[in-house]
This record gives C-alpha cells, sequence and structure tokens, in this order.
C-alpha cells in the first residue's frame, strides 16, 4: 500500500473514531484480522474489538472523543 494512502486511511479511522463512529474506525481492519490485546471475555477479532470500545463508550462532555 501506498504510505500517503495508509497514512490518509489511518488518519480518517482516528477521525472517525473521534467522532464517535465505530463503523468508520473499525473499517479499517481486514476482514478477518486478528485484534490483539482484547480481554480474554471478547473474540480476538473486529467484532470483539468493537464490543470493547462499546463497553467503555462513555458520553461527550468536550468537543473532543465520542458523543
Amino acid at each position: 500500500m501506498d504510505a500517503q494512502l495508509n497514512k490518509a486511511r489511518t488518519l480518517d479511522a482516528v477521525n472517525a473514531l473521534n467522532r464517535g463512529d465505530l463503523d468508520g474506525y473499525l473499517a479499517i481492519y481486514a476482514p478477518g484480522a486478528v485484534v490483539h490485546g482484547l480481554p480474554d471475555h471478547v473474540s480476538p477479532d473486529v467484532d470483539g474489538h468493537r464490543e470493547v470500545l462499546t463497553e467503555i463508550r462513555v458520553p461527550k462532555t468536550t468537543d473532543r472523543g465520542w458523543s
């Protein structure tokens, strides 16, 4: 992958996460990706990552972060 395209996709994913758009953030992962570092109670994949992010999601209190 082109370095500039990779950078743009990564920044798009981070911006999506900051907007609270989990689908937009998780779209950066390839189908079948293994996500390391997740708690034992979730599957080590994008669905497990979504579950963790949903569990830790807090209401937006500033102009940054999830809503």
